[in-house]
């Protein structure tokens, strides 16, 4: 079976390569190929941002998709990954839009949003098939 940290390596690089296509797509229309350096510097700085805002001493934001992961696997590693990216995606999103919303509330409001994140999954289960 494969472990919960393989799933989180593949999405983070998925993340990180999304500006790789992008830029393809902007350097094939119009030739502008210097997208690919400011949609990949973009693309780091918030996930670091995304990383550290909602990490706490209690769940660190690893740990956090670990435990989603874990939650969500089928059992089938094909149809894990079929389904477990877009999971990681939409958790992605709602942990930064807390984190932009910590920017004006605090931390300790993102750090209290992402547990809360993590124990909503923990408790629906995730998908059983």
């Amino acid at each position: 079976m494969i472990s919960a940290k393989f799933y989180i390596v593949l999405f983070i690089l998925i993340l990180l390569v999304i500006p790789v296509v992008i830029s393809i797509t902007f350097e094939t229309i119009n030739g502008f190929s210097t997208a690919y350096c400011g949609l990949t510097i973009l693309n780091v700085l918030v996930l670091a941002f995304v990383w550290v805002y909602n990490s706490s001493p209690k769940l660190s934001f690893i740990k956090g998709l670990e435990i989603i992961c874990n939650v969500n696997m089928s059992g089938c590693a094909n149809l894990t990954m079929i389904y477990l990216i877009p999971i990681l995606f939409i958790v992605y999103f709602v942990a930064f839009f807390n984190a932009v919303a910590g920017l004006v509330k605090g931390k300790k409001y993102t750090e209290r949003k992402w547990i809360d994140e993590v124990s909503k999954h923990e408790a629906l289960g995730g998908l059983r098939w």
